[in-house]
């Protein structure tokens, strides 16, 4: 809730207004302004089927928030997966003429391969450049499942993990510390194991630069489109089918250790068809996912 803000947009009045989150009670507030202003509105929608909150709570407020003011009053409503889109059709039943999926992107000025950064990157964490380096960026929570990675590795056979080495960038809750440290250390005694803190978004590029095959076992992600920008195969879970519709990638189901395991074990196997795929990934961010193109989209 923010404080004064009626008077506040009422003050600059603007041409336009976009509210980020459809259930947000700002963007109710900014339907109900527009009945005072002349503004044009638009709100979007990062809501995942996987991430629906279920309660009896939630269930409540499904059922009597005042969605109609919004799609009354929204000229668009933006979903940014595919399956925001759906969400908002078949959950809050919003107008499909109002629809529209703009995805999320990359800054492809940033976010482009650099060999030379990369194996420096190697270098620097004694990482072989023959080993296929997996690399997860992101939240380390049991909710984004990190740990399903090691889950799958340890199903892949010793003469595969001998060839791979797995790093894992980021932060964890302190309520999955102890349980991600012991998964990992399982992992770390059979292959080569790497985990960094979080980095400065300049410094993920040397990590992706670096990287064979980037992994995403559960929910979205936004560094899936960076890792893409940078010629990295992504393995992600199916229903983020705008991410990998250009054979840039491939889908697991979310949950589903043995279908990720036979993912890895696919892109292991096939440093050709790595390297095709994260071609085609840069080819998908730079059509479809630059931030220029999106900011184009929204302003049309």
């Amino acid at each position: 809730w923010i404080k004064g803000l009626e008077g506040v947009v009422t003050s600059i009045d603007p041409d336009y207004v976009l509210c980020h989150g459809v259930s947000n009670f700002n963007a109710l507030r900014m339907a109900k302004l527009k009945s005072k202003l002349s503004f044009r509105l638009v709100v979007d929608c990062h809501m995942l089927w996987s991430e629906v909150n279920t309660g009896i709570l939630a269930n409540l407020f499904y059922r009597f928030y005042n969605y109609n003011l919004i799609f009354e009053k929204s000229e668009k409503i933006v979903g940014v997966a595919d399956e925001c889109v759906e969400f908002l059709k078949n959950k809050i039943k919003a107008p499909v003429n109002k629809l529209e999926m703009i995805p999320l992107g990359a800054d492809t000025d940033l976010f482009k391969k650099n060999e030379i950064t990369g194996c420096r990157f190697r270098e620097l964490h004694n990482i072989q450049q023959s080993k296929v380096l997996i690399t997860y960026t992101g939240k380390f929570t049991r909710l984004k499942g990190p740990h399903n990675i090691v889950d799958a590795a340890l199903l892949l056979k010793p003469e595969e993990l001998e060839k791979t080495a797995f790093l894992f960038v980021g932060n964890a809750e302190e309520s999955y510390e102890g349980f991600f440290s012991a998964k990992l250390s399982n992992l770390a005694s059979k292959c080569q194991v790497i985990r960094l803190s979080p980095v400065k978004n300049h410094e993920l590029v040397d990590i992706y630069s670096a990287s064979d095959i980037a992994v995403w076992p559960r929910q979205g992600s936004m560094s899936m489109l960076e890792a893409s920008s940078c010629e990295v195969p992504i393995i992600c879970c199916d229903f983020l089918t705008e991410r990998y519709k250009n054979n840039n990638g491939l889908p697991i189901e979310e949950d589903n250790i043995m279908n990720l395991k036979e993912a890895l074990d696919t892109l292991i196997s096939q440093p050709q068809y790595r390297v095709n795929m994260g071609k085609k990934g840069r080819e998908l961010i730079e059509s479809e996912m630059s931030w220029t193109i999106i900011a184009k989209r929204f302003l049309k």
